[in-house]
């Protein structure tokens, strides 16, 4: 994900990176994200481990990695819910879930 100049992704082994496309340089990393994918909403990362299916709010900033306990979650554990606005359907490779994300 390119945000301002910063390249968001999770590498190997496990990490979740954030790269000054400018430079190429590795600005801060964060281990404990298998590769999953990730998207960007408001100036936040939503970013799924693949290997355990969590989910993570992460502010996209390369000031260095910030979230909220608050805002982690299990698409293994999410109940059923209907697709809509506002709406974030993931999956892994064992279950698809739909987060509300008012």
């Amino acid at each position: 994900m390119l945000l301002a100049g910063y390249l968001y992704c999770t590498s190997a082994p496990g990490v979740l990176v954030c790269v000054d496309v400018a430079t190429g340089k590795r600005v801060w990393q964060q281990p404990g994200f298998e590769k999953g994918g990730l998207i960007a909403v408001d100036g936040t990362l939503i970013v799924m481990n693949g290997s355990n299916g969590d989910l993570t709010m992460v502010e996209a900033s390369p000031a260095g990695y910030k979230h909220s306990d608050i805002s982690r979650a299990s698409a293994a554990k999410a109940g059923p819910r209907h697709p809509g606005r506002r709406r974030l359907i993931v999956r892994n490779k064992r279950t698809l879930a739909c987060f509300d994300l008012r």
